[in-house]
């Protein structure tokens, strides 16, 4: 078992890390190959870890790449029960890359629906057999997880082309159960899952640049998915109440 394990390992200068566990049986690493890694809070403090609870399990690495040097809002927060988040940041000045999640048993793997598939897109830079809560690569990109409730199961994937790439993910949960995932590849690519109820089944996947898509779910029991390819695709799915279904799929 776990006992309130902390490993902290940097290559590179003007690093901050910081790991900080109340409970038992925590367990928590951060790898940083980087310099100057930032975060937004805490004291700008880069690659921030915090777990109040038991059994938790939370990792960060954090690359170099592009050239440059800094990855700036590097932050997982679980508060609750046997959570598990990880976390893989390659390169990019002015990135976020943050996790919140609130209440137990939360994950970034098992999912049981069709939504599962959002994430088999041809990654060059994801690591062989490994799985993320969140995983980015590019510049000025922002990824964002925020859930409060329990046994949800969330993942999102942004990869761009060298550089800056502009890419932004968000997913918002409020419920227990819920399955959401995003993936993007590409640049300039904006999606966002906002879910508000129990049993939800949410997936974004965009290739190309320049597409945005929405969904909304309030309720439960719900499931919607958008897939789109090209470039300046829009796509947004509204659902309210129970056993709705919808798919948009763009060429």
């Amino acid at each position: 078992m776990w006992k309130g394990d902390g490993t902290y390992q940097s290559g590179g200068n003007s690093n901050g890390a910081r790991i900080e566990q109340n409970g038992n049986e925590n367990k928590a690493f951060q790898d940083i190959s980087n310099s100057q890694v930032k975060t937004t809070n805490w004291e700008r403090m880069g690659a921030h870890i915090k777990q109040l609870g038991n059994y938790n399990f939370a990792q960060q690495e954090v690359f170099r790449s592009f050239g440059t040097h800094g990855s700036g809002g590097i932050l997982i927060d679980q508060q609750g029960l046997e959570n598990q988040a990880r976390q893989y940041v390659i390169g990019g000045r002015s990135n976020v890359t943050e996790i919140f999640q609130t209440g137990n048993n939360n994950t970034y793997t098992g999912f049981q629906s069709s939504v599962a598939d959002v994430l088999n897109l041809n990654w060059q830079f994801v690591p062989a057999d490994e799985e993320y809560t969140q995983f980015q690569r590019g510049e000025s990109s922002e990824v964002r997880l925020n859930i409060t409730g329990n046994d949800n199961i969330t993942a999102q994937y942004q990869e761009g082309i060298w550089g800056r790439s502009y890419n932004i993910a968000n997913i918002s949960i409020e419920g227990a159960t819920n399955e959401a995932v995003q993936a993007q590849l590409g640049t300039y690519n904006e999606a966002n899952i906002v879910v508000d109820g129990d049993s939800n089944k949410a997936g974004v996947q965009q290739v190309g640049d320049s597409n945005e898509a929405q969904i909304l779910q309030t309720g439960n029991s719900n499931f919607g998915s958008i897939y789109s390819i090209g470039t300046g695709h829009s796509g947004i799915i509204i659902q309210t109440g129970g056993l709705n279904e919808a798919l948009i799929t763009q060429n």
